[in-house]
Formats: structure tokens, sequence, C-alpha cells
């Protein structure tokens, strides 16, 4: 017989303090003569950062790209506070594309995309996609 759940069934949710704590980390990409592409970046952060800390301190960081505006050539990464200091140093390591020189450049961290936005990208410069 079919009995619905209670809520005794469902897990917990956890309490702020036990959270796992995330900084967002904006940044601007300045190229030298062609445009990078958010999949071409997304595999040099993840190569810059494989590099630097290895596969423990990738799962460690739990690094996400939030957006990258193609226009604007600026982007929202996600991760844990704890690893913020190791993701700069590894943004600062990458010169280069194929043959196209670019650089990236860490405009600031904010504890919540609202105030990492409003503070380093501008209000509306780049949209915040929906939660799947």
């Amino acid at each position: 017989m079919w009995k619905p759940k209670l809520k005794k069934d469902r897990p917990k949710k956890p309490k702020p303090s036990q959270r796992k704590k995330k900084r967002y980390i904006c940044f601007k990409v300045d190229y030298e003569s062609v445009p990078i592409k958010r999949k071409d970046l997304i595999t040099l952060i993840w190569n810059s950062l494989l590099e630097t800390i290895g596969e423990l301190g990738m799962s460690k960081s739990e690094l996400k790209l939030i957006s990258f505006d193609e226009d604007r050539q600026e982007g929202l990464l996600k991760c844990n506070h704890h690893m913020v200091d190791y993701i700069r140093f590894s943004l600062s390591l990458i010169s280069k594309i194929d043959t196209n020189r670019i650089t990236i450049n860490v405009l600031g961290i904010g504890g919540t995309i609202r105030s990492a936005r409003e503070r380093f990208l501008g209000k509306d410069k780049i949209p915040i996609p929906p939660n799947p």
C-alpha cells in the first residue's frame, strides 16, 4: 500500500553555520587579437587549476563558471571560500590560448552574486542564468 512521505523521511536542510561558504570572483579577459569563447575559457581555467593545485585542490575548490559575456569578455566564477587565493593565482598564470596572448584580470571578490555584480561588473551587465 502506498504511503505518503512524512516530514521525518526527508533529509533536513543544513543550518547556515553548517553550509559551505562560497565566494564569487569577477574577472575580465584582455585579449590581443581574437576574443575568447566560453568553451575555450572553461578549458583554460580548468587546465591551469589542474596544473597548479592538482585534482584534490580542484575538487576542494568546487569551481563553477556562473556567467560569461563574450561581447564584454567579463565573467563570474563561483568557488569555495578557502580556495580563493589559489584560484586567483592560477588565473594570473594564464597567458595565451593557441597563439593569441590573453590575460585574466580579477576585478574583485564578493560574498553573493548580487554584491559581486553590483560592485565590480555593474548592475545589468551580466545576466544571472535561472537555476536548473
